[in-house]
């Protein structure tokens, strides 16, 4: 009897204690939720008690919202928002629109304007032509200048693509000019005396037809021409260059004239030169044409007795001699005061004589 009893109580035990579970909702099917394991009563298991990600805290599978293809967002959660949504392709606000190439704008909605769109990769205009000479894709820089040529074959590298290659002095590209003052020139060499252009620093620059040679030439360290570079140009009676002299017999001079008498150097026929000094009138000077001072010059020098130039006379009474003497008995001319002068042919003791 007494063991009756106590199957009864304990059978009671078991029925209150299930009860109670089943009271506070703890389903042993349940119990394993969340571990990452799809258990009986489990239509998915992601591992976690979180809600809102495809499998709920319960182990129920989550159904996501569709894509709002009018909102901004990602509401289905695919990774792609609105228009980008397959769910949105038959939507008439998600309708492709072409890009228009040629018209400023992103017609199509990618992010990319015109020739920047890939729709417009092969589209006259937006693409550079290396070696037509033209700026075709606007970008202001033309043919292998542009970085969309870089890898084109006529863009290997030559004169005149903006980067200094070997043998090349400079290369400034489309900058390169034969005719700007101080620039690289086309064939990529640094501007040069003798390149044609007037450069910073030079005074002419007649390219070829420099010349030290020729007369009124930009000389060919463009310089202009002038009295002593050794050409006779314009004005210049002589140009003897370093050999010029104020100061050697028949010298050009160095103002670019020709030697002359009264320009202080005694040259071929001249008996002296003092130039300014010359003069026709002082005491044994040299005479303004250069002859050294002379019985017969006019000028009373040193041993004459007399000098009247071209008046001195052999045979003129009472006139200077040719020799710068004075007029005297004995000199053949019968002067005033005398009665007869016959010269070498006086005599004090031949018959008849003077």
């Amino acid at each position: 009897m007494r063991e009756s009893m106590l199957r009864v109580s304990g059978l009671g035990l078991l029925i209150a204690v299930v009860t109670l579970l089943t009271a506070c909702g703890d389903d042993p099917a349940k119990e394993s939720c969340g571990d990452g394991e799809l258990s009986a009563n489990e239509r998915c298991d992601d591992g976690n008690s979180v809600d809102g990600d495809g499998c709920s805290s319960s182990c129920e599978v989550e159904t996501a919202p569709p894509e709002d293809c009018a909102v901004v967002g990602d509401e289905d959660g695919d990774g792609s928002g609105d228009c980008a949504d397959s769910e949105c392709a038959a939507e008439p606000a998600c309708a492709a629109t072409p890009e228009d190439c040629a018209a400023v704008g992103d017609e199509d909605g990618d992010g990319d304007a015109d020739c920047a769109d890939s729709d417009c990769a092969t589209v006259e205009g937006c693409f550079e032509v290396c070696d037509d000479g033209v700026d075709n894709n606007g970008d202001e820089t033309v043919d292998c200048l542009d970085p969309t040529c870089s890898d084109a074959v006529v863009c290997e590298s030559f004169c005149g693509d903006g980067v200094v290659d070997a043998g090349e002095g400079c290369d400034d590209g489309a900058a390169n000019s034969d005719i700007d003052a101080d620039a690289c020139r086309n064939n990529c060499q640094p501007a040069f005396c003798g390149d044609g252009v007037f450069d910073a620093g030079e005074a002419c620059d007649s390219g070829n037809a420099n010349s030290d040679t020729e007369a009124d030439a930009c000389r060919t360290s463009c310089v202009l021409p002038s009295c002593g570079d050794g050409a006779v140009d314009f004005g210049e009676e002589c140009d003897g260059g370093a050999n010029a002299s104020d100061t050697l017999a028949d010298a050009c001079r160095t103002n670019c004239k020709l030697p002359v008498c009264g320009d202080g150097a005694v040259d071929t026929g001249e008996g002296c030169d003092n130039g300014t000094d010359n003069s026709d009138i002082t005491v044994d000077g040299c005479r303004t044409n250069c002859a050294v001072a002379s019985c017969g010059d006019g000028v009373l020098d040193a041993g004459e007795a007399c000098d009247n130039g071209a008046a001195n006379s052999d045979t003129v009474a009472g006139a200077c001699r040719t020799r710068c003497t004075a007029a005297t008995c004995g000199d053949g001319v019968v002067d005033a005061g005398e009665g007869c002068d016959n010269g070498a042919a006086n005599s004090d003791s031949a018959a008849n004589a003077c």
